[in-house]
This record gives C-alpha cells, structure tokens and sequence, in this order.
C-alpha cells in the first residue's frame, strides 16, 4: 500500500534520520486511516490515493480522495465523519480531487447550481482542470453524501490541477492553483472563480527548466500579515529533481529555493510548529522519497492555508537537540522504519 493512501500522524520518538547535519532527532509514524485497515486502522475503502488534506479551525480533517473522487472527513483520532462529498467532472461524471482549501473569506467563492447559491466552506482542485467549491446550502447532505459544485473549468485547455491554496492581494482573495500538466503554470482565480490575469511574468521562475512544472503550492502568512505562495516543481516525466520557489501574492519571485538540493518530486508543504526539534518553525516540504526542510524558515510564521498534497501531523521527540547552524540548505530525512 503507498503512502498516499494512508491518514497519518507521526509522533515521538524513532522514526526519521536526519541526514547531512550532526543533529539528530527521532520521530514516529502512526498510521490511523488506511484504505484496507492494515495493523488495526480504521478501515475506509473511500481513502484511496489520498491527496489534499485540510481543516478550517472548528472543523474535521478534510481529505481529497483522489483515486475514488470523493472528500472523506475524519477527526484528529482517525475518526470518520459521517459526511461523503463527491467531486464532479466537467462532464459530469466523477473528478479526481487533489489539492483543497477550506473558505475563510467572508463571502467570496460562491457557487451556484439548480437556483440555489451559497459560500462555498471548501473548494477542490481536480487533477481533470475543474474547481469545485461545497456549500450546504447549494447541495445539502442527503443520508452522509453531498456533493460539490464546479465554479471553474479549465479541462478544455488541458489543465492538471495539482494543488491548490488560498491568499489576498490587495486586499482582494484569490486562489492559486497549480497547473502540473504542459501549461506548466499557476492559474490565479478571483473571489467569483474568474481566471485572472496578474500580469505578464507572474509566477514565472526562468531558473525552472522547460521539464519542470509546479506540483505543490501553499500560502504562508507571517505574524506581520504578509504572505508568501511556495510553489514546488517536479519533472513532468517524473525524473530524478525538484526545485522549491517562493513569491508574493501578486506573482512576483522572491527567492529560488533547493535549486542544488537532493530533491524528488517535492510535493505538499507546512510550517512546523516552534516545539518540533530541530525542524522547529521551518517549511516542510514532502517530496517522493524523502521529507526536505529549507534551513531558513519564513519570516514569523503563523500559519499556513492550503493545502497541495498528502500532510501529516507531527510531534517532536520530548528532548530536541541542537541544530547545525551551518547546515545546507535543504536537510531530508529518511525512515528507520516503516510499515508497507
């Protein structure tokens, strides 16, 4: 069973190895939701190829399922919410969700369907080119199962969706969708899902190479309010490589991040909480085989909205060591032990 099938939560201590680095510190995985319900999980054949991963403050986990086009909810124990929301394709059969972000704007992202509208509280990016956007008030749940909305089509120019994440500019929400098939791009949606022009060289890294394309993306936003989008890139034919870049909201590049780090396929990032070890406040990234950490973190981190691939919750071990100031940039991890 692959690892993006699993809800996991790691925790203290003896999983990970720090490499690169004379700091050492240990972490364990608990696995608590699987597809099978291998080693005494919870047992939900829905949770296949789990991809997007996110929760407003007083709400459950949301889970883009991928593989079977659904958003299953569970608690942080594991717990499955009695709540299944299908993610539609644009020509109307069942999408393949991947990236989702729960709506903290105050009206924006509406959508609408049968004369009925509403907020939409999370919204989908699909890996067929759609946003989806679920509202209670648009499709109310029948019996657990409700469905989502599409505000945004972009399937007949050929996009793979393969995150997505929610910022402000200007004072204005919009949401960043990352494009991982041959437009290679990020596709910037206003508050009423319109595909919006940031301006010539928005979100362009000419540092990228042509075979690379975004993957991951994530809004950070500092103490002082400012926000950053991360933007991770693999190879569209899946080559060894990766590179991590940061901008502003409105696309301008801030810094080309791992251009010479052991990276493959980075994928989904967060901010470590300040309690976690050496990876304390520092942006995580998971990648294919390893989980990176860039050396520097952002600014006052806060929080982070969005979400563009499979998460996980940490914890660190009780006693932390002292990181290597002179520390490449990017350090990975590697497990000690694993289940399949």
């Amino acid at each position: 069973m692959s690892l993006s099938t699993r809800l996991k939560i790691l925790v203290a201590p003896t999983l990970m190895l720090f490499l690169a680095t004379n700091a050492i510190a240990q972490y364990t995985r608990t696995d608590v939701v699987t597809d099978k319900g291998v080693g005494g999980t919870l047992a939900d054949s829905t949770l296949v190829n789990a991809w997007g991963l996110t929760a407003l403050p007083t709400s459950p986990f949301w889970v883009s399922d991928k593989n079977t086009g659904q958003s299953t909810l569970y608690t942080g124990a594991g717990g499955k919410i009695g709540l299944t929301v299908a993610i539609p394709a644009a020509n109307g059969g069942t999408g393949m969700p991947t990236g989702i972000v729960g709506n903290t704007s105050a009206s924006d992202f509406v959508v609408s369907e049968n004369s009925k509208s509403g907020k939409a509280l999370f919204i989908f990016a699909t890996f067929d080119g759609t946003i989806s956007g679920w509202s209670p008030a648009v499709a109310p749940p029948s019996g657990g199962i409700s469905h989502a909305t599409i505000g945004a089509d972009r399937s007949g120019v050929g996009a793979v969706y393969t995150g997505l994440a929610l910022g402000s500019n200007n004072g204005k929400n919009f949401l960043f969708a990352a494009d991982d098939g041959p437009n290679r791009r990020i596709d910037v949606f206003n508050g009423s899902f319109q595909l919006t022009d940031l301006g010539p060289g928005a979100f362009d890294d000419p540092g990228i190479p042509r075979n690379f394309a975004p993957y991951g993306i994530q809004v950070t936003t500092a103490s002082d309010g400012t926000e950053t989008v991360w933007v991770t890139y693999t190879a569209l034919n899946n080559a060894q490589g990766g590179f991590v870049d940061s901008f502003t909201t409105a696309g301008v590049l801030i810094h080309h991040f791992a251009a010479n780090g052991p990276l493959h396929s980075p994928w989904g990032i967060a901010i470590a909480p300040p309690d976690f070890g050496p990876m304390s406040n520092a942006l995580l990234i998971t990648q294919a085989l390893f989980l990176a950490r860039c050396a520097t973190p952002p600014a006052n981190p806060s929080k982070s909205t969005a979400s563009g691939g499979f998460s996980s919750a940490m914890t660190a071990a009780p006693t932390a060591p002292t990181t290597n100031s002179s520390s490449p940039p990017v350090r990975t991890t590697t497990p000690m032990a694993s289940s399949a």
